[in-house]
């Protein structure tokens, strides 16, 4: 599940000891629990088949919609490929590999090349 604001949150406040007001952790905890709700609520409407699925490893009795199951929304469960490009198929992905290959390719040029300082004078 995709992090949230809560969570960010709660990483400034406890690893940097920042101050927070009273009952600030509850709020995060609250807020956490509706992201978490609602990403879990999203990912139910995209993959009905999976949550139907689930819920009867679970014991659920789940029946399926009088007008007939419902199809995994696939182009929201592949959405991710859509906002960043499809690094196999996409001319997106296709920029973003060559852009890391030649940041890669010049950080080790840089870290091969030796430097040498200045002679001190006394």
């Amino acid at each position: 599940m995709r992090p949230c604001l809560e969570d960010f949150l709660q990483f400034v406040l406890s690893e940097f000891n920042v101050d927070r007001c009273d009952g600030a952790d509850e709020v995060i905890c609250e807020g956490r629990k509706r992201w978490r709700r609602r990403q879990i609520a999203t990912l139910v409407r995209d993959a009905p088949d999976e949550a139907m699925r689930v819920l009867q490893e679970l014991g659920y009795t789940v029946a399926e919609p009088n007008s007939g199951p419902r199809d995994p929304d696939t182009a929201k469960l592949r959405a991710f490929w859509a906002w960043c490009g499809d690094p196999a198929t996409s001319a997106a992905g296709q920029d973003r590999s060559n852009v890391l290959r030649s940041r890669s390719h010049a950080s080790r040029r840089e870290s091969s090349q030796t430097v040498t300082p200045a002679p001190t004078t006394a």
